[in-house]
């Protein structure tokens, strides 16, 4: 019965080593490998550079197989301490010497994938991969599907970032500029009402409508019975290029006047 169990046990162990072996060689893969690759078999290398753009799905089917591999190592070391060892069994060192055993199955196993499984990592992938694709479309089907939903998310937020990062970039170099436009030149020197109209622009994507249109009480308009010497001094005592008329009421907008047309003297008689 226990032989069972220590078959089981090995099984598990050589299944880890094969699926670290295969995680590090497809880690590994580089455009550069497979430029190697091309030039031997070409069929090959397309395949690689397939395999390398479903990257995130092969590598979470192996993460998956791999914690699964692991649970399972540890669900049997831990029946196995129970066995060889009833004094520890159903407790809290029960626990630490599987945690142990289990660490060392797991460096075991990477210290032989990276030394010796490496050499042959093309072998690996390419009689692991196929059956990975084939696992990813079947049985971890629902698992894929999530992941692809989760990765494209990921990139698109991630897009959003770096374009929020190049936009603050870009108006932090222009609010640099303003603030240390100093040059030997004092003509090419920005007045400060122009630095002020420069930062203006840069703050006017974070305003409110509200916060820049003026209060009704507080603007500049004429009666459509007012006479011409009155919107000129209106013109002049506000400096406004433009005053709206109105009607029966500041409700009721008849239309504009603007100053230009008053630099005309002979078009108001």
């Amino acid at each position: 019965m226990m032989s069972t169990y220590w078959e089981i046990f090995c099984l598990s162990f050589v299944l880890l080593l094969w699926l670290t072996g295969v995680f590090e060689a497809f880690n590994s893969l580089s455009g550069g490998r497979i430029r190697k690759v091309e030039a031997k078999d070409e069929v090959f290398a397309e395949n690689l550079e397939n395999w390398m753009e479903k990257g995130v799905v092969l590598l979470g089917v192996l993460k998956l197989l791999l914690f699964t591999v692991t649970a399972l190592l540890g669900g049997l070391i831990y029946f196995l301490i129970g066995h060889y060892i009833p004094a520890v069994e159903g407790g809290i060192w029960a626990f630490v010497l599987m945690a142990v055993v289990v660490i060392i199955c797991c460096g075991t196993a990477e210290i032989i994938a990276r030394f010796v499984l490496m050499r042959y990592d093309l072998i690996l992938l390419r009689r692991s991969v196929p059956l990975l694709l084939f696992l990813s479309s079947t049985l971890f089907l629902p698992f894929t599907m999530l992941v692809k939903r989760m990765s494209r998310k990921a990139e698109i937020r991630q897009k959003n970032e770096e374009d929020e990062d190049d936009k603050v970039s870009v108006e932090d170099e222009i609010l640099s500029f303003v603030e240390n436009s100093y040059s030997d030149d004092s003509e090419n020197d920005l007045e400060e009402g122009e630095k002020r109209m420069i930062r203006g622009i840069l703050d006017l994507s974070d305003k409110a409508v509200r916060e820049i249109m003026t209060p009704r009480v507080d603007l500049d308009m004429l009666p459509e019975n007012a006479s011409v010497h009155e919107a000129k001094q209106l013109f002049i005592s506000t400096g406004r290029s433009r005053i709206p008329i109105y009607g029966k009421s500041i409700d009721d907008i008849s239309g504009i006047i603007y100053a230009k047309d008053f630099l005309n003297e002979d078009g108001l008689t």
